[in-house]
């Protein structure tokens, strides 16, 4: 028999499953109800009356119970959750080809054990260089910097979701590229499973978009976020089911046209939102001098609207759930609110508050030494270049749990250890173990100097670690040698003599166990040797006689270049035609420029 198509729907399946029940024929009598004053025809196969009538509710009823999973399109996002298992992090990359911090996650999750955590990366491009032992890469979906990242974000949430076995603990972070870990593994775990709430760092209310009223009179504001959140299973679930229109609110680019219609400049990352309220016409920023707007890109707005709503203005407070640290958000702060784990240094006036954690730490960074931040755009944070052992430690012991920008050449003040492991020694293993001997950079003791009996050789490095001596007077006290970071160095002479000296402070001397004392040439340029410079790069002077210098600049090629030097004076002439003069302190522990900008000694 065929259904009416306004027959209930529990008869339907009702029916259904009757007609695939085994054993049963394609015969039978035909049985007219009336429900609803419809009429339903049902075939009855072999069943008795009131068996039939059973079949049918209790189909019904599998069926509408089964209707809870099927919301939206990723019905099946936890077709392989099974099982009850102990909380796991889920660390969800996102990269354009590459992890330039892979050996620190590697190092971080070196204690843990392998139910404990998983990771994911989406590549934008392809990552030849991705350790597969250590990340699960999948497929890549289309993504758009700042006006589409949410698509990115919502397919490693996906795939996450696949992961067997479950727990309302679970954490899924997302983590760029620059990220890097500020907490050993087992600490940070603790803090992430505190509880089942997520982790929304918002911005202060000059960063968030505010809108029309709509048809009753209500403001609505678009709450702004920072991208890089963490959130619990529960809202990773809604955040996948709800990609599309959310809740009656959709969140869109207004089209580039719009914006130059507008007198916008479209390049520069600002967007204005539409929103859709259920029933009522679309509603837009108020235009004109009424206009209320701010740069932002989708993402730091998506997965607030996606798990909340907007924010309507009827009140000094709002109140969320499942959010650590917004109970009661205020909205109109001119802080941060909620619960920021990554550290990021925001430049924009306000875009971090005025006293939140954020702007403490970037100003205890900013006062150790050695430590370099670098940004040409207060639209986009400030990327982090060089890091000490006091920088570190600062990290080490605020509230947070990473850090980013952090560019994939920063380094670390010393000439002993890379940046990886002093990580590993002085946050995942919190200070236990020595530094390394083994050197990293050039020899600080590189240029001209004058032996015992001021004769004139020059000491340059050829690879760190290892120097070469040319006398330029006596070929047979020409030699090589090893150096370590401590400032020790071995020679062996072509005379066949070896000895061992130690690199006075100030650069000046060197004095070999003999007794031999060798000292820095008065006519070359107190500053040879190894520099930091603003942006936290490692350079290098090499001067040569009479007065001529060359300045090395490996991660900036327009800004080396050549000059002369007197004393403690230098002029450089650099690659990309800017010619600067400046002067090396007396201790010869700082460089000042002419425009006022200094470099340090490494």
């Amino acid at each position: 028999g065929r259904f009416p198509r306004s027959a209930p729907l529990g008869l339907v399946v009702g029916w259904y499953h009757c007609q695939r029940r085994p054993g049963v024929q394609a015969r039978g009598k035909r049985l007219t109800y009336l429900l609803s004053n419809k009429t339903v025809f049902v075939w009855i196969h072999r069943c008795a009356l009131m068996r039939a009538l059973f079949c049918l509710l209790t189909a019904a009823a599998a069926h509408f119970r089964g209707l809870r999973t099927e919301l939206g399109h990723e019905a099946n996002v936890t077709a392989k959750v099974s099982h009850v298992r102990a909380p796991k992090i889920f660390l969800l990359f996102m990269t354009i080809d590459s992890l330039p911090h892979q050996g620190i996650w590697k190092k971080w999750v070196a204690d843990a054990s392998p139910g404990e955590y998983k990771a994911y990366v989406m590549c934008k491009e392809a990552c030849p260089s991705i350790d597969h032992s250590f990340i699960e890469q999948i497929p890549t979906v289309p993504t758009v910097y700042c006006s589409d990242l949410v698509s990115g974000m919502n397919a490693l949430l996906s795939a996450a979701l696949q992961d067997p076995g479950y727990s309302d603990n679970d954490k899924f972070v997302f983590v760029s590229e620059s990220h890097i870990p500020i907490k050993p593994f087992h600490e940070m775990r603790n803090t992430l499973m505190a509880n089942a709430n997520s982790d929304f760092c918002i911005f202060p209310r000059q960063e968030w978009h505010q809108h029309n009223a709509d048809l009753h009179g209500v403001v609505h504001l678009g709450v702004k976020h920072h991208q890089w959140i963490v959130l619990s299973r529960a809202h990773a679930t809604k955040a996948v089911q709800s990609q599309g229109l959310v809740d009656g609110y959709s969140v869109r680019a207004v089209l580039a046209q719009e914006e130059a219609q507008e007198g916008l400049n479209v390049s520069n990352a600002t967007f204005y939102w539409a929103e859709q309220f259920a029933g009522h016409a679309s509603t837009r920023f108020a235009t004109g001098a009424s206009k209320r707007w701010s740069s932002g890109c989708l993402d730091e707005f998506w997965h607030y609207n996606a798990l909340f709503g907007s924010a309507a203005a009827l009140g000094s407070t709002v109140t969320l759930t499942g959010a650590n640290s917004l109970q009661s958000m205020y909205l109109n702060s001119p802080e941060n609110q909620g619960s920021c784990t990554t550290f990021v240094h925001w430049t924009k006036p306000g875009a971090s508050g005025s006293g939140s954690a954020l702007m403490l730490l970037a100003h205890a960074l900013k006062a150790t030494p050695r430590f370099g931040f670098y940004t040409n755009s207060v639209d986009r944070p400030a990327a982090i270049t060089a890091m000490s052992e006091e920088s570190l430690t600062r990290m080490r012991e605020s509230g947070f749990l990473f850090a980013r920008k952090v560019e994939g050449s920063a380094r670390f003040h010393s000439k002993c250890e890379t940046l990886e492991n002093a990580m590993e020694r002085v946050i995942f293993k919190s200070g236990l173990g020595s530094p390394s001997t083994q050197p990293q950079y050039n020899f600080v003791g590189d240029g001209q100097w004058l032996d015992n009996f001021s004769n004139g050789l020059s000491i340059k490095s050829t690879s760190p670690g290892h120097v070469t001596v040319v006398h330029t007077t006596e070929p047979a006290a020409n030699g090589q040698g090893t150096y370590d970071c401590t400032g020790k160095i071995s020679l062996s002479f072509n005379n066949g003599v070896q000895s061992q000296a130690v690199y006075d402070e100030r650069h000046l001397m060197l004095k070999f166990e003999n007794g031999v004392i060798w000292r820095k040439n008065p006519g070359s340029f107190l500053g040879d040797g190894l520099w930091m410079d603003s942006m936290g790069k490692w350079v290098t002077f090499e001067s040569r006689p009479p007065n001529f210098i060359t300045l090395h600049n490996q991660a900036y090629p327009d800004w080396k270049g050549q000059g002369t030097y007197s004393g403690l004076a230098v002029e450089i002439t650099f690659q990309n035609g800017v010619h600067l003069a400046g002067s090396v302190s007396s201790d010869t522990q700082k460089l000042t420029w002419a425009n006022g900008v200094e470099w340090v000694r490494v």
